[in-house]
């Protein structure tokens, strides 16, 4: 696939969402273009131009670009400052927190487990722009690898 096809669709990636396609991605992204063509009938180019937010292909397109990295209590030195800084002023009070890019939700979860072991009326919201992370987030079922960091925090905690 050509530069121009991966600049042309790292632009609409790029304008809609603000994310920048790592080269480390392109194979993949080429791989989904070339199917999905296939599967139309259609040039690659000729798909790559038919992508337009709020669509399913474009869509599936943003998901392959996301990174979704996350666990519980990522970002260990931010956990600390909440727990040694901000949430002691809110003991006993509402608190509201948007965690975006929350990716498969750990973080937020995270937040909500130490705000509540701290006597803190967190109310938090969640967003990604990847609908399949989100999906993790919603059914709210984490493997055991996922849950030990959590399990060993809030003991620490």
């Amino acid at each position: 696939m050509s530069s121009e096809l991966i600049e042309l669709v790292n632009s609409k990636i790029l304008s809609y969402s603000g994310i920048y396609v790592a080269q480390s991605q392109f194979q993949t992204l080429e791989e989904y273009i070339k199917k999905q063509a296939t599967v139309r009938k259609i040039s690659p180019f000729d798909f790559v131009n038919s992508l337009t937010p709020h669509t399913p292909d474009f869509d599936e397109v943003i998901n392959l670009v996301t990174v979704n990295e996350t666990y519980f209590f990522r970002e260990e030195k931010q956990f600390d400052f909440l727990k040694e800084e901000v949430f002691p002023k809110f003991m006993g009070k509402n608190l509201t927190i948007w965690s975006c890019c929350c990716s498969t939700g750990e973080e937020p979860i995270s937040l909500l487990a130490l705000a509540l072991s701290m006597n803190v009326n967190l109310s938090i919201y969640a967003s990604d722009i990847d609908d399949n992370a989100l999906e993790t987030l919603h059914r709210g079922r984490y493997s055991i690898f996922h849950c030990e960091t959590m399990v060993t925090n809030i003991i620490n905690f």
